[in-house]
């Protein structure tokens, strides 16, 4: 009886040092160890928040604001949601007035173009949209905006929705003292230049072929610049925003 006993006991320590080393009990079917002891899993998850756009675009563009490149220079890229900032945010200091006035030119020729677009109705991204009342306001302050972001992406050579700081549209939008911002949507362009060739760029996205033509953006704002040794050399930002109501 005594041998037996010491062969239960010595098999039961053998068990628990072999369990320790390989693991007993349920595990998570979700998750594994890889051969070279790497723990890898998988979930999934939900979640919303405001200020988070999406955009899609060609370019050097961000999707959920960014893009990928398209040969000879040229970039789009996109993004939308709506404002979140919950927090002061610092006042940008920017001579908006200071502006080449060809680019102005520029600047005039495409919010005219977009604004006879929509009020006439017609073919966008092989859509066929009614005409839309009123047009959008020609907000000083998002075209400021709009013309800060397009120097931003000049000076600094680089392309996306967001800052160089990553500063994204809606804060942008507020710190140059814009109302608590509802809802954006931002449109960049890179290697385009012309009021024409711009627009028509700009038109073979069927999303940014529903903010022309939306009601739920109240302003808008358009700035372009041009810099010889930036990768894009011309880049054009256009804001539409909405500000929250009382």
């Amino acid at each position: 009886m005594n041998n037996t006993r010491v062969v239960t006991w010595a098999g039961l320590v053998a068990l628990l040092i072999a369990c320790f080393a390989v693991g007993c009990g349920s595990k998570d079917g979700n998750s594994r160890t890889d051969d070279d002891g790497t723990a890898t899993g998988e979930g999934e998850g939900e979640g919303e928040g405001e200020g988070e756009g999406e955009g899609e675009g060609e370019g050097e563009g961000e999707g959920e604001g960014e893009g990928e490149g398209e040969g000879e220079g040229e970039g789009e890229g996109e993004g939308e949601g709506e404002g979140s900032t919950d927090t002061e945010t610092e006042t940008i200091d920017f001579d908006c007035e200071n502006w080449d006035t060809d680019h102005a030119a520029l600047e005039t020729e495409v919010l005219g173009l977009i604004a006879a677009m929509r009020a006439a109705g017609g073919q966008c991204a092989g859509q066929t949209y009614e005409a839309v009342a009123p047009p959008f306001a020609e907000h000083n302050i998002v075209h400021c905006a709009a013309r800060y972001h397009s120097l931003d992406m000049a000076t600094n050579n680089y392309f996306s929705r967001n800052g160089s700081d990553g500063t994204e549209p809606d804060v942008l939008l507020e710190s140059f003292g814009y109302p608590k911002v509802r809802a954006y949507h931002s449109m960049v362009l890179g290697g385009t230049t012309g009021a024409e060739p711009i627009l028509d760029a700009l038109k073979a996205s069927s999303q940014r072929c529903e903010s022309f033509f939306s009601s739920k953006f109240k302003d808008i704002g358009v700035g372009i610049t041009y810099k010889g040794d930036a990768e894009h050399g011309w880049y054009t930002t256009i804001y539409f925003a909405a500000p929250v109501t009382k």
